[in-house]
């Protein structure tokens, strides 16, 4: 028996590009997302690809919401990272804020049927952005998913499968977490600049 360590093979992170268009989906008459690219004044070094989204409200009145597909997934436990970007990533004279968020994950159990995860009560009320700090924040913890969302070369070498007619099905929900009150008392903004997802393998 040849004694690898997973996550240095086959179990590899799994990292989702924010920016990246593709499998990312919102409510457009509620939220807004902007592409914006890191600029000489900015003073946030090592932004993944040099970009990242803004996820502003339409309405002040609403929390600003986005999903993101997690594609070539493996069965196994994960801890799930946000990172989320601070405003001076748009320079020294952005206005500075930091906001509450929340997460949903959506996944497939060994049922076969749609689940979903959150971060407890108390996990949730530490999930706050910074504005001058880059944050990587812990999403969720020890996450099992059950059922992988992948395909191997066995399977792509056959000319009639196309990965791109497999559904992904997990998917990651972003949105603000922020009162009517903190919002209006400019506690908490309702916007947020992300980054990346990461999937990080937890070794068994």
């Amino acid at each position: 028996m040849l004694n690898f360590d997973s996550r240095e093979t086959w179990d590899k992170p799994v990292i989702v590009e924010a920016e990246k268009q593709n499998g990312r989906t919102y409510n457009n008459t509620l939220t807004s997302v902007y592409q914006r690219s890191v600029t000489a004044s900015s003073l946030i070094e090592n932004v993944s690809g040099e970009s990242y989204i803004e996820v502003m409200p339409i309405s002040t009145s609403t929390n600003p919401t986005v999903i993101f597909d997690i594609p070539n997934l493996l069965a196994g436990t994960y801890n799930v990272y946000a990172v989320f970007l601070p405003a001076t990533v748009e320079g020294a004279t952005a206005e500075l804020d930091s906001t509450k968020v929340n997460f949903t994950l959506t996944y497939m159990n060994d049922k076969g049927r749609s689940a979903t995860k959150k971060p407890t009560t108390a996990e949730a009320r530490e999930l706050i952005t910074s504005g001058t700090q880059t944050t990587t924040m812990l999403a969720l913890k020890d996450v099992e998913i059950p059922v992988s969302n992948t395909t191997d070369r066995l399977w792509l070498m056959e000319e009639s499968n196309d990965p791109s007619t497999l559904p992904t099905t997990t998917t990651l929900t972003i949105t603000t977490n922020v009162t009517a009150r903190e919002f209006s008392s400019g506690t908490y903004a309702r916007s947020f600049r992300l980054d990346r997802i990461i999937f990080e393998p937890v070794e068994k």
